[in-house]
């Protein structure tokens, strides 16, 4: 299962924030949330662009997130700019049982 960050517009976004409703977490407790990229949050990312992570093999995460009552997802609600400065928020669910 691998985590991305794409910027699926046709402009650049700035100044890019994520808020998680709990902690985003490998089976072997390593937190993806801590990540300097989701804490500090990116300054830039140009149109078409993305970073990918892996979180963790579906077969160890699935019944980690059930043991700590994540069945149903993580949210994530994600904080941009364009380059003239609007700001927009969009949420996502990370739902990994969906693919069991």
């Amino acid at each position: 299962m691998d985590i991305s960050i794409r910027n699926i517009s046709e402009g650049a976004a700035k100044d890019i924030s994520f808020e998680f409703s709990a902690p985003v977490e490998r089976s072997d407790g390593t937190v993806i949330s801590d990540l300097a990229y989701f804490k500090e949050g990116l300054s830039f990312l140009a149109p078409g662009k993305e970073i990918t992570l892996h979180w963790d093999h579906l077969d160890a995460l699935l019944p980690f997130l059930r043991e700590k009552g994540l069945e149903g997802g993580i949210m994530v609600s994600t904080r941009y700019k364009d380059l003239a400065g609007r700001s927009y928020e969009t949420e996502w669910n990370l739902h990994p049982s969906i693919y069991k």
